[in-house]
């Protein structure tokens, strides 16, 4: 029998990094997991109900937690005048934050990442857009190839799955570009599946980048 192993999971420690890195007792572990959650959730929320602030979007959310202090860094793909104003926006997010949890010390620092297309969440979100506008998929997939010419990307992968342009019957669309080496545990593989539901059911679209 095959199975189906997460990417990330498969090569965690190796040359993958957990985004909340924290040492507790085994009673507290599922706590601090909805803890952490919450805060990802609300600085997602926060950010995107700014109205001034145009945000490409936010890749993920790291959260190291030590004995009297939790240190929260965001990594985003923001216009650098941007970076200012949500720097301005810190304090607010940090008293609301307090409300939700037990730390009183908070140290938030932002990130700017430059290459955007590099990130497979990235690549995801932008053919849902493009599916959205009932784009076909070989246009989706012309278009992706260009935002990911000027990158150092080796390989990608894409597959949608579903009932694709409203169609009765569930269908599986796919695409690969270069090589994605998944059976190898140092390469460099990067991953994301997402989810979105529709009135017809739901669409998945898998991502795979090789660096």
């Amino acid at each position: 029998m095959v199975k189906n192993i997460n990417p990330l999971i498969f090569r965690l420690i190796i040359n993958q990094n957990h985004y909340s890195i924290w040492f507790i007792i085994k009673k507290s572990y599922f706590i601090n997991i909805k803890e952490d959650n919450k805060i990802r959730n609300y600085i997602n929320i926060f950010l995107k109900k700014e109205k001034y602030i145009i945000i490409y979007e936010i890749f993920y959310i790291k959260i190291k937690k030590f004995l009297n202090l939790i240190k929260i860094i965001i990594y985003i793909g923001i216009k650098n005048f941007l970076i200012k104003n949500i720097k301005k926006k810190l304090n607010k997010i940090r008293i609301k934050i307090k409300k939700k949890i037990n730390y009183t010390n908070f140290n938030i620092e932002i990130i700017k990442i430059i290459n955007i297309y590099e990130y497979p969440n990235i690549i995801s979100k932008f053919i849902i857009k493009q599916l959205k506008k009932k784009v076909s998929f070989f246009k989706i997939i012309k278009k992706t190839i260009e935002l990911t010419e000027n990158t150092c990307i080796k390989g990608i992968k894409i597959k949608i799955s579903g009932k694709i342009f409203n169609k009765e019957i569930k269908n599986n669309e796919w695409f690969k570009e270069g090589i994605i080496p998944l059976q190898t545990i140092k390469s460099k593989v990067y991953f994301c599946l997402y989810k979105i539901k529709t009135i017809y059911g739901i669409l998945s679209i898998k991502v795979w980048i090789f660096f």
